[in-house]
């Protein structure tokens, strides 16, 4: 047995989770502390809708997952995490924004809970899909569409973005898919998108480096 199937090795003792899930859920779940302490501080800002937004859809992906028999971990803590942010940003932010973005996902997250309500009932389209993934592939694209504030905030304005929480994010997300114990969307769909994800975000926030050491130099 080498390493990587060692450490993806169910766990009963741990509801059938394996080495790399707990990784994965422990790095992203500390991460929200630092996140938390920089909002707190004022240092970095956030969009509340976004992470509302995040820790709903989230918390759907957790659900079906866990029912679905997948690797739920990451989405279950991620949503206590939003549930954390979201708490900090009401009691510390100055302002709150709301666009178009955020309507567009708002309306994706009525689309999921209305499908995940109906598709064991009634599947309106020929889909070979179960309910489960289902909630899984939407609450999923929603989500990596709600990341486009946060992304659109990084690319405009750097020098309030958290790029080092969002590279560590990166790495928990490809842990938890590396965790993985096959290619089926209950086991990789998730963290293979939070992962593109949230890369994209860092390589945008990456540019306050640029522009800090832009500043030292002059």
């Amino acid at each position: 047995m080498d390493l990587l199937q060692f450490l993806r090795e169910p766990l009963a003792q741990l509801g059938g989770m394996n080495l790399l899930a707990i990784a994965g859920g422990l790095l992203g779940t500390m991460l929200f502390v630092p996140l938390c302490m920089s909002l707190w501080n004022r240092s970095v800002e956030q969009n509340l809708a976004t992470f509302a937004l995040w820790g709903v859809l989230d918390g759907m992906a957790a659900y079906s997952t866990f029912t679905a028999g997948g690797n739920y971990l990451l989405p279950t803590l991620y949503t206590l995490g939003s549930v954390a942010v979201i708490t900090c940003i009401v009691l510390r932010s100055r302002k709150i924004k709301w666009s178009w973005v955020e309507t567009f996902c708002s309306f994706m997250v009525v689309v999921c809970v209305v499908t995940w309500m109906n598709w064991e009932h009634q599947q309106l389209v020929s889909i070979p899909y179960s309910a489960e993934q289902m909630v899984i592939i939407l609450s999923t694209m929603a989500l990596a569409i709600a990341t486009l504030p946060v992304l659109t905030d990084a690319i405009t304005k750097p020098a309030t973005s958290a790029p080092l929480i969002y590279l560590g994010y990166t790495a928990a997300n490809a842990i938890s898919m590396m965790a993985g114990s096959s290619w089926a969307i209950e086991e990789r769909f998730y963290a293979g998108t939070s992962t593109i994800a949230t890369a994209l975000v860092f390589l945008a926030a990456s540019r306050r480096w640029q522009q800090r050491e832009t500043a030292l130099a002059n």
